[in-house]
């Protein structure tokens, strides 16, 4: 009988979709490797691995392959999270313009509900000269998307430096005819990369301090990074202005002086011996915060700007403000101390809050301070009375008042911007 002859089998590979591989385990992936052009170090190699090393290498592999895998998986989360973002984002912008469309389409201002004011209104009465409990939150702007840690006023226009390394700004200037529970329009800078600590502006720009070490020059016009200073190697956390000059307090213990005209440090002032809390100016007269304990006053009239007296304040300083040759330093001991310039001493102190004092304001004859206690004070520095205004439920770090006095403006890590006037 002649033999059975049977045809070879071939079985042609598995092939799986990369879409159905995602979805599996990692233990049910295939494992199987291109064809590469040129052989690889373990076909190359002409030393044979001992069992023990061999197990070695493969768990190496093993660990590795983990790796790239978690790696992998991180890097699609961060897409999916950054798209979700974006697509919010976008749906916040389509809301604010469908309003100005609406806005622009009805005839005047549009009407407000029955017994509801507009938040701001024009023409208002001085906060200095407001009675006692008469000045009122107004307006709130919530939802921010963090906490606000920076704020500065100039006309109609309101800039927030945020936690995240945004900076918000605010126009003002059609609130006043807006109903009730409305937002103003606003735009938002990108380019610090973590948290803007201060914000300060000047004619043509505004200039930010960052966590991230830099301080940036934006153009008030285009909204744009005009330029970044770098120069300090730890986080910036003050900045004063004086004339063309500008002064930026670090973490490195040091405070930069930068000429705005040449964009260029012109030399350093290191006499700290700690972090640089806050910094504020007066017509000639820098004086700066630290950790150390101690309040410098640096004379700017002379080209090297000597440290001309130093003031031992007993406890840290988180905040400075500056008028008629005195200086207010808001402590991390509740207190706000104040020392005059012509004799050299402290003056007095100013106490209510019940937590640090992490933010001063001047305008006129007033003083405005925010705290760890949620709370702001207005303060009469005439009489020295105090009024305090409830309604944040979070550190307030930030506190500013337009240039006309009317209306106060407060940002806390509550993420909402509170509008203060006096009715």
């Amino acid at each position: 009988s002649n033999p059975i002859e049977r045809k070879e089998r071939v079985f042609r590979k598995l092939s799986i979709p990369k879409k159905l591989q995602q979805s599996l385990p990692f233990s049910s992936k295939p494992k199987q490797q291109a064809k590469a052009k040129r052989n690889n170090y373990v076909e190359r190699r002409q030393v044979v691995l001992e069992p023990e090393e061999k197990k070695q290498r493969a768990a190496i592999q093993m660990i590795q392959t983990l790796k790239n895998d978690k790696v992998g998986k991180r890097k699609e989360a961060g897409k999916a999270r950054l798209e979700r973002k974006t697509k919010e984002r976008e749906k916040h912008a389509e809301k604010f313009e469908a309003k100005a469309k609406e806005e622009k389409k009805s005839d005047g201002s549009p009407a407000s509900p029955e017994g509801s004011k507009p938040p701001l209104s024009a023409g208002g009465i001085q906060l200095s000269a407001a009675k006692p409990g008469a000045i009122i939150n107004t307006a709130s702007l919530e939802g921010l998307p963090h906490q606000v840690y920076a704020m500065t006023v100039q006309g109609a226009k309101v800039y927030s430096g945020l936690y995240n390394g945004y900076i918000q700004v605010w126009h003002m200037d059609a609130y006043v005819n807006l109903p009730s529970g409305s937002r103003p329009e606003y735009h938002t800078l990108t380019g610090h990369t973590s948290s803007v600590y201060s914000i300060v502006v000047n004619d043509r720009q505004l200039i930010s301090a960052s966590h991230d070490k830099t301080v940036k020059i934006w153009d008030l016009n285009t909204l744009r990074c005009r330029h970044t200073l770098k120069g300090h190697n730890s986080r910036v956390r003050a900045l004063a202005l004086s004339g063309k000059l500008l002064f930026s307090g670090s973490n490195d213990k040091s405070i930069k002086v930068w000429n705005l005209e040449l964009v260029s440090q012109t030399q350093s002032l290191d006499s700290h011996t700690s972090w640089i809390r806050a910094l504020a100016t007066e017509k000639d007269v820098l004086c700066s915060a630290s950790k150390d304990n101690t309040v410098k006053v640096w004379d700017l009239k002379t080209p090297q700007m000597k440290c001309i007296f130093t003031f031992a304040s007993g406890s840290e300083v988180y905040s400075l403000a500056m008028t008629n040759n005195t200086v207010y330093g808001g402590c991390f001991d509740h207190k706000i101390r104040v020392w005059n310039l012509n004799t050299m001493q402290k003056s007095h102190m100013l106490i209510g809050h019940e937590g640090v004092v992490r933010c001063l304001c001047i305008r006129h004859t007033t003083l405005y301070s925010g705290g760890s206690d949620t709370k702001l004070k207005v303060w009469d520095l005439k009489s020295n009375s105090c009024t305090t205004l409830f309604g944040h439920t979070s550190f307030v770090r930030a506190v500013s008042v337009d240039e006309s006095g009317q209306t106060l403006y407060s940002g806390a890590d509550d993420k909402k911007i509170k509008i203060w006037q006096a009715r």
